[in-house]
C-alpha cells in the first residue's frame, strides 16, 4: 500500500469513526427525550412584565435533580431532564414570590408554565428556603 492509498484509507476511517460518534450521541439524545420531559417557563410580575434573576425550584415531584434555576434577563427558565410526573414549583426573589404552580410533565414534551410573582407575600421577616 502506497503511502497515498494509505492516507486515503485513514481518511475514510476517520471519517466512518466521526460518523458513528455522531449517530451514538444522536442516538442517547433521543433515548433520553423518550423517558424524560423538560418545564420550559416564564415568570411575570404584577405588571405583566418578565422578571430576571428570579429562584424557580421544584416543591414537590417524582425524583428530579436539586436544581433551581434562575430566571433570564427575558424571565425564562428551563428544568431539563425530568421523569414524568406532576410537579409544583415555586418562584421566589428578593421581598417577592408566587404562589405554587401545578405542572405536568409527559415523556418527550416541553411543559410550559406562566409563573406570576405577587409583592406582599414575603415580609421583611419571612425567609424563603430553597428545596
Amino acid at each position: 500500500m502506497t503511502s497515498d492509498e494509505l492516507f486515503r484509507f485513514s481518511g475514510l476511517v476517520y471519517g466512518l469513526l466521526l460518523t458513528c460518534c455522531v449517530l451514538l450521541v444522536l442516538h442517547s439524545q433521543i433515548l433520553n427525550m423518550k423517558t424524560y420531559g423538560i418545564i420550559r417557563g416564564i415568570v411575570r410580575n404584577d405588571f405583566d412584565e418578565p422578571v430576571e434573576d428570579i429562584s424557580v425550584v421544584i416543591v414537590t415531584g417524582p425524583s428530579h435533580p436539586d436544581v433551581a434555576p434562575i430566571t433570564s434577563a427575558d424571565g425564562t427558565f428551563d428544568f431539563g431532564q425530568l421523569s414524568p410526573g406532576n410537579y409544583i414549583l415555586r418562584a421566589h426573589g428578593d421581598k417577592v414570590e408566587s404562589e405554587l404552580v401545578s405542572v405536568r410533565v409527559n415523556a418527550k414534551k416541553v411543559a410550559f408554565v406562566e409563573i406570576w410573582l405577587e409583592t406582599g407575600l414575603v415580609n421583611d421577616n419571612d425567609v424563603v428556603h430553597e428545596i
